[in-house]
């Protein structure tokens, strides 16, 4: 291997991984939607596959991020009858997301069925862009994410 060819070689192999990784702080969803550093990827990856979803009304895809406990209380179809229901009464457009923040909340208890309760809880705080009757807003909110029997982090949907 020339000279060229061995710099070439651990340019790709240990340089790039490092730049791509350094950049990873800050992510970018497939709404164009940044996520705060110091969101673990894992994370951060759900939960912008749960606004994502939800920002594009793909309650099928939405469904599936839902936490087994819950999806339990309640069918996909059904899921997706409510959301769509619910959709329609809403009359935003929304425009994107930030999120912006992470908290470990020690238990989240489902408002709709108090039997069931969550423990180790990711707190995620994001303000969405909505455009209403009342012109340009944001809104700032949370979502909850915990991890399922499978060990990977699930939505937390509350029913209410």
């Amino acid at each position: 291997m020339t000279k060229k060819n061995s710099l070439i070689y651990i340019i790709i192999v240990f340089l790039l991984p490092a730049l791509v990784a350094a950049g990873c702080g800050s992510k970018e969803s497939s709404m164009g939607t940044v996520v705060a550093d110091g969101i673990p990827p894992e994370i951060a990856k759900v939960a912008v596959g749960v606004l994502d979803a939800y920002m594009s009304a793909d309650w099928a895809a939405l469904y599936d991020y839902i936490h087994v406990d819950i999806q339990g209380t309640v069918t996909k179809e059904d899921f997706i009858r409510l959301r769509t229901e619910a959709r329609n009464r809403i009359k935003l457009k929304y425009q994107g997301y930030r999120i912006e923040k992470l908290k470990f909340i020690k238990t989240w208890r489902d408002p709709a069925n108090q039997e069931l309760l969550f423990n180790n809880v990711a707190e995620i705080t994001y303000t969405v862009t909505v455009e209403g009757s009342k012109g340009i807003q944001e809104i700032k909110s949370n979502l909850y994410l915990a991890k399922g029997p499978d060990g990977k982090w699930a939505y937390l949907w509350p029913k209410n």
